[in-house]
């Protein structure tokens, strides 16, 4: 980092914080093309030195951040916080819960006092009520999400868009009461029942998917007009797979809103991958 000659009042150490946290706006605005930024430090010493000089006096440890992570770094958009108010706005903690929106819209939500603000929200309820389970709020439903799941979710942002989940809560509930009255998706009276239903489940699928192959063209060394292919037959193996996989899901514990969370990071993932060049299994882009 060659750091420009400190021609300022401020200390040294300040203004290497200062000047780190430019290359740390200008890495992140290469991400979103779309938002504007500061075109160089210049400008950001410009717009942002003197709000810095205030925070900094007050907390030497104090952040940059987007108050709509929506919106690009520009001044209207950016302030310095304290960490203790990070702490407390969700920066730098795991995503607690899933947002559902109107229109199934899905968002993991970091801080519900930031998400709460942009859509019209009273945070107080949400945080309030979301530690004891699913909560209703305007409009919007908010799932709590266990820390170990939000891994799942690969961003800094304070919420993130996590698409249309393939699966309703209403549909989900339905499933899952549908698997009860059968007397799975509920409590295992050891863990050796538990990893029984595990077995039975993951051999179902195989079998499933064995279906499926007989279904549908799947040799490489062969002609795909000499291959079967029955659209419906293979439709009823696929809705199959997605009952034995959804009740793997089940027994693993997970909620509605960790399955929709792991589904959302695997596509996004798939997408990263396609965007990086891979398009088949062993071929020279894969390897």
């Amino acid at each position: 980092m060659s750091i420009p000659i400190n021609h300022t009042n401020l200390s040294d150490r300040a203004w290497v914080r200062f000047y780190g946290t430019w290359e740390w706006v200008s890495d992140e605005a290469k991400k979103y093309s779309d938002l504007r930024s500061w075109d160089s430090f210049e400008d950001f010493y410009e717009a942002m030195f003197k709000s810095f000089t205030k925070a900094y006096n007050l907390d030497q440890e104090c952040c940059l951040v987007r108050q709509n992570t929506k919106v690009g770094f520009h001044a209207d958009n950016c302030s310095w916080i304290s960490k203790d108010h990070m702490s407390h706005n969700g920066y730098g903690v795991p995503f607690r819960c899933v947002a559902l929106g109107h229109n199934n819209d899905a968002y993991a939500v970091r801080s519900i006092p930031i998400f709460a603000g942009i859509h019209d929200l009273n945070p107080k309820v949400i945080e309030d009520y979301i530690p004891k389970g699913i909560i209703e709020h305007r409009g919007w439903r908010f799932y709590p999400l266990r820390p170990e799941y939000s891994e799942f979710v690969n961003s800094d942002e304070l919420y993130v868009f996590i698409g249309k989940p393939y699966l309703t809560p209403e549909i989900f509930n339905q499933f899952k009461d549908y698997q009860q009255k059968l007397g799975f998706a509920k409590g295992y009276p050891s863990m050796r029942d538990q990893m029984n239903h595990m077995n039975h489940n993951t051999v179902g699928l195989l079998t499933e998917m064995g279906e499926l192959l007989r279904e549908v063209p799947h040799k490489p060394w062969r002609e795909i007009e000499d291959q079967p292919f029955n659209e419906v037959k293979a439709l009823e193996e696929l809705v199959d797979m997605i009952f034995f996989t959804t009740n793997t899901c089940f027994i693993m514990g997970w909620s509605y809103a960790e399955l929709i969370v792991a589904y959302a990071f695997k596509i996004q993932k798939n997408l990263n991958r396609i965007t990086s060049g891979y398009s088949k299994v062993g071929t020279p882009d894969h390897i």
